[in-house]
């Protein structure tokens, strides 16, 4: 489920820091972001509208931006890039500690689920699991493959 309000609460940042012109969108603190094909900082999103062929994962907005009025590129938001550590929903629910070091990849700005198709936007990989659903994510540095 995408994010409805800020949510830094559970986001130990790296301390590197860019600032990213921003879509056609509205983006909470905490949430997780991508860098469109057109460069503008979006709500990371794998729901078969975006996915790895429209953009590229960005990092987690350390801001609330509203640049849902105006036109892509209007207002910037300041990203934490450097591959910080989250705590997300998981989308199966199935996790167990044998997961701890796997893939995941983004499914909403709040959510993340397994890498399986060559679509996914992979984020990080899973540090630590609190419950079937709520795990520690080591997030990927911006610029970084995996």
């Amino acid at each position: 489920m995408a994010l409805s309000a800020n949510n830094l609460t559970v986001f130990v940042p790296s301390g590197f820091t860019a600032s990213f012109p921003v879509g056609v969108d509205v983006i909470y603190a905490g949430a997780l972001l991508m860098i469109n094909l057109d460069g503008y900082a979006v709500p990371a999103a794998n729901d078969g509208i975006l996915t790895a062929s429209d953009g590229y994962w960005l990092g987690v907005a350390m801001e609330y931006v509203d640049n849902s009025a105006g036109s892509a590129g209007d207002l910037e938001v300041l990203v934490d890039i450097g591959g910080g550590i989250i705590t997300t929903t998981h989308d199966t629910g199935s996790l167990t500690i044998a997961n701890v070091g796997d893939l995941v990849a983004v499914s909403s700005d709040n959510t993340v689920d397994a890498v399986g198709t060559t679509t996914d936007i992979t984020c990080g990989s899973i540090q630590e699991v609190d419950s079937a659903t709520s795990i520690k994510v080591k997030l990927l540095p911006f610029g970084v493959v995996s």
